[in-house]
């Protein structure tokens, strides 16, 4: 938490002390200004999933085969060793023990129905498995299976279209079917085509911990019920339904956690499903979901659980028809990377939104990030939305007609709120850059807003108050919805407006009265208002520049060096808020709407 704390003082403090540039006619000089942002990386709540050092026992790591029985399959026909039961194509395991699975069946089937206190080890070494009517391996009774893929082989597991099922069963309906606990180990390879319903289905903890897997299933590709863990390997997955998938519902299971390995999931519904928490702390993720960001529909979200989701580590890319994260009640980041484009939300939580650290890049969505209480307190984030891009906002979800997915919140939920301690933050919004329909504060970090064009929309849009006591503010849009920060803040703010909107990529920049460059902002669009923040804003005159050239360091068109350009304004902060020019606009609200 300390170093996070310096480490962002330091970032703030890097900027101010850059913005030491000529003004419009004056000479470079130096500043140095303190950032009071306060930022802890300690507001990210802890998991609901708790990995301790019992999570894995000595049976989940691989071991070499040294005394294992033999089952050798003969396409047609398969010979085994006296403890195991043969009969025609169909290998049956009763007792406890080590297997070593190899060779071809045609048509077959291999079965472990031993006592509930077991444990059995499968070594599949080489081996090749079809069953038209049934899974290929059926874990019927155990207390625990370790399905071990022997080093540098290649495995398969083949089903069919149709089973054989006892009357009105539903079960066993995948290639690979465990009605107890099951690990994954070894570094070999095993292919799965399921043709049936799911790839691999456990009923029970599901534990994969090396291997690559490559799974094609016409419905879920792996479902885990009581809990699901990837601690590593290579997963490719191409699911008709859901990617990977945790399915028990009640109180403390049906979990997820990916603590490891790449995973490469194309899943016609969700990508990761769990009914309780998912947890990521570190691996590779990428996700395909419902056909992707240029499809708008009601499926297809990237990650997805009703409890939390909380993401520590890893690299993670979304492409998803709906949200990318999707949780009704919390979501959690405290680290990672992400790449997101979406047709619907980035991030959406119902109730609550931490952002302690990580770095997230929206590149297409319909919001960016939303949620009833929203607090960033670290992290870099970057978006780019057709609608708002930050939303607090609660209530009843609506889609409206012709934005099948894009869900719409209403207003019926007045305790909605953003908290922004620390962190830097971009927003490209077609729609209200940062909208609450509560109240904001902000005491540290940085905020850039490339705002709306319209003027049905604002780069700032507040039911409440907006009190800002630290940070960087830069906030350019259209001027019909204009809102400034409140009264009770104690930075001072300058609000901006333009007589004519200013051309695109046009620098605009704030100088003191001895020439000190205090904020430069240059919007990728045309923009007709500017509200300009920070704590080198104080009583006395200021000078407002267009044009110019910009250079050093940059994050979401705020610069950190830059001379020359016109005069446009001169003014005096003299109140916590001063406006230069007349407001314009006029759009539903007004400028100045409370």
């Amino acid at each position: 938490m300390k170093n996070f704390f310096i480490k962002m003082i330091a970032l703030l403090a890097s900027f101010m002390l850059l913005f030491s540039l000529s003004g419009c006619n004056t000479t470079d000089s130096d500043k140095t200004t303190e950032d009071s942002s306060g930022t802890t990386n300690d507001v990210i709540a802890d998991s609901p999933i708790e990995i301790t050092e019992d999570t894995f026992d000595e049976n989940d790591s691989y071991h070499a085969p040294d005394s294992a029985a033999h089952i050798t399959l003969n396409e047609t026909a398969i010979t085994a060793d006296a403890t195991v039961s043969v009969s025609g194509t169909k290998a049956t395991i009763t007792n406890a023990g080590s297997y070593l699975v190899s060779g071809t069946l045609l048509n077959g089937q291999l079965v472990v129905n031993a006592a509930k206190t077991s444990t059995v080890i499968l070594y599949l070494s080489g081996a090749s498995i079809t069953c038209p009517d049934h899974p290929a391996i059926y874990i019927k009774s155990a207390d625990k299976v370790i399905l071990s893929l022997v080093p540098d082989t290649q495995n398969y597991l083949i089903d069919g279209s149709s089973y054989t099922l006892a009357a009105g069963a539903e079960e066993p309906d995948a290639a690979l079917f465990s009605d107890c606990d099951l690990t994954i180990n070894g570094t070999g390879a095993l292919t799965i085509d399921a043709n049936y319903n799911d790839g691999i289905k456990c009923k029970d903890d599901l534990k994969i911990i090396e291997g690559t897997l490559n799974v094609d299933a016409v419905d879920d590709g792996i479902t885990g019920r009581d809990a699901f863990y990837v601690k590593g390997g290579v997963l490719t997955v191409l699911a008709g339904g859901d990617g990977l998938k945790a399915t028990n519902t009640d109180t403390g299971k049906g979990f997820l956690a990916i603590l490891g390995g790449e995973i490469r999931l194309t899943a016609a519904a969700d990508g990761v499903q769990a009914e309780s928490s998912i947890l990521i702390t570190e691996g590779t993720l990428s996700i395909l979901a419902g056909g992707g960001s240029a499809v708008a529909k009601e499926t297809g979200k990237g990650l997805k659980a009703p409890l939390d989701i909380s993401v520590s580590g890893g690299s993670i890319a979304l492409n998803c028809a709906d949200d990318a994260i999707h949780s009704d009640n919390s979501v959690n980041i405290g680290g990672g990377s992400f790449e997101i484009s979406t047709a619907d939300d980035g991030i959406h939580a119902d109730s609550y939104l931490a952002v302690s650290d990580g770095s997230i890049h929206i590149s297409k969505c319909y919001e960016g990030i939303e949620s009833q209480v929203i607090h960033i307190a670290g992290g870099e984030i970057t978006l780019v939305s057709s609608d708002d891009g930050i939303n607090a906002a609660g209530g009843t979800a609506s889609s409206p007609a012709g934005r099948p997915g894009q869900g719409v919140y209403s207003q019926s939920v007045s305790n909605c709120s953003l908290n922004i301690t620390g962190g830097k933050i971009f927003i490209n919004s077609s729609g209200d850059g940062v909208d609450a329909n509560g109240s904001i504060t902000m005491s540290g970090g940085l905020l850039a807003v490339d705002g709306p064009l319209a003027n049905d929309n604002g780069s700032l849009d507040y039911d409440g108050t907006f009190v800002m006591t630290g940070g960087i503010l830069a906030a350019g849009g259209s001027a019909g919805m204009v809102q400034l920060p409140s009264g009770a803040s104690t930075l001072y703010s300058i609000s901006v407006y333009f007589s004519s909107s200013l051309a695109a990529n046009t620098p605009v920049s704030l100088y003191d009265s001895a020439g000190n460059l205090v904020l430069c902002f240059v919007s990728s669009k045309n923009m007709a208002q500017l509200t300009l923040s920070s704590p080198d804003i104080q009583k006395g005159s200021y000078q407002i520049c267009k044009g110019g050239a910009v250079s050093g360091e940059s994050f979401g068109g705020i610069y950190s060096e830059a001379q020359g350009g016109t005069l446009v304004y001169s003014v005096q902060v003299t109140s916590r808020t001063t406006t230069a020019g007349t407001p314009g606009g006029g759009g539903p609200g007004g400028p100045g709407r409370p």
